[in-house]
């Protein structure tokens, strides 16, 4: 029984691929416009277990060196069909090689060969390994690479650097003082005149009317309580003031002491004889 291995490994040993291309790209496109800027890719997706897989899939292809860094910001993406396994691409049909050109297959790295090209492929997020170089078809080490393109126009001038620092340098010797210039002749001064005396003091002017009176102020606020002044002398008494009314009658005292028999008082006159019964 052969040895098991993975779907990464096996998807990687079983594309056969044809990639032929870079200088040919390169010729063509200086000199061959009618010559589709195009890699052809073919291939055979299959499990694990070595049966074809059938389907739409989606390839993701990028341009890298030989450690795997892209060499241009180019990517591709593109749904396949897959049939019993097989399945063709043209790489390069959905997104143009062209805007990328030179740097997309010429220029380091490279190794005597010439520049080390490789084709990245993923097939639905799943990296196929390993990277399969880019070299050229038999028929295109026979293009003639195109004459020279004129020189571009220069382009806008990049804006001013900063400043650099000053110079540390010794300051140079000082030169020699030339010769002190004439002076102009000075102007002749005038005479000063003498003062005058004094004048006496005028009268005193009359007084100026008294101007009218300012608004009155607002009111400031109340000052802190004084002390306590000194008690005044008593005043005199006051006249009487009218009785007050009677208070109510007070709870009957205690019954006095029985007072001395008084003197027996004289005989009175006899009454009037009554009616005969």
């Amino acid at each position: 029984m052969p040895p098991s291995i993975t779907r990464r490994v096996f998807l990687g040993k079983s594309v056969a691929v044809s990639l032929t291309l870079p200088h040919f790209l390169q010729a063509t496109h200086a000199a061959a416009q009618d010559v589709p800027l195009r890699l052809n890719y073919q291939g055979r997706l299959t499990d694990p277990s070595g049966l074809p897989k059938n389907g739409s899939f989606t390839f993701l292809f990028r341009i890298v060196d030989n450690v795997g860094a892209p060499v241009t910001l180019w990517t591709e993406t593109q749904a396949v069909t897959v049939d019993n396994g097989f399945f063709s691409v043209e790489v390069g049909s959905q997104t143009s090689f062209a805007p990328f050109l030179p740097g997309l297959f010429t220029g380091p790295p490279a190794d005597s060969s010439g520049p080390l090209r490789f084709l990245e492929v993923k097939v639905n997020s799943e990296l196929l390994t390993p990277n399969r170089r880019i070299v050229s078809a038999a028929y295109a080490l026979n293009v003639a690479p195109g004459p020279t393109g004129a020189t571009g126009a220069s382009g806008a001038t990049g804006p001013t650097g900063p400043t650099g620092p000053t110079g540390t340098g010794t300051t140079g010797a000082t030169g020699p003082t030339g010769p002190t210039g004439a002076s102009g002749p000075t102007g002749a001064s005038g005479a000063t005149g003498t003062q005058g005396p004094t004048g006496p003091m005028g009268e005193t002017g009359p007084t100026g009317p008294t101007g009218e009176s300012g608004a009155t102020g607002t009111q400031g606020p109340t000052g802190s309580q004084g002390y306590q002044g000194p008690q005044g002398r008593q005043g005199p008494q006051g006249n009487s003031g009218p009785q007050g009314y009677q208070g109510p009658q007070g709870r009957q005292g205690p019954q006095g002491i029985s007072g001395s028999q008084g003197y027996q008082g004289a005989q009175g006159s006899q009454g009037p004889q009554g009616p005969q019964g």
